[in-house]
């Protein structure tokens, strides 16, 4: 004997089924994609920070200009 459905019989997947189980795990993929995201960007980020560094002799010289700069704007526009 062929059991026939109506469409609001049948479950959407990834909400509960008629049971209160879920249809489909498939909704845990999201969150993941989400966190390998966020590592891969941060991963990046250290990487270009290691392969683009800056000179230590004129690193700290760089440094003290262009906060010596930023302070000039400051006072000039106070």
């Amino acid at each position: 004997m062929v059991s026939q459905t109506t469409p609001a019989d049948e479950a959407v997947p990834g909400l509960l089924g008629q049971n209160g189980e879920m249809e489909s795990s498939l909704w845990i993929l999201g969150p993941w994609a989400v966190f390998s995201l966020a590592v891969a960007l941060k991963v990046w980020r250290i990487y270009w920070a290691v392969r683009h560094p800056v000179p230590a002799a004129n690193g700290v010289e760089l440094f003290r200009a262009s906060l010596e700069r930023q302070w000039a704007k400051g006072r000039q526009a106070a």
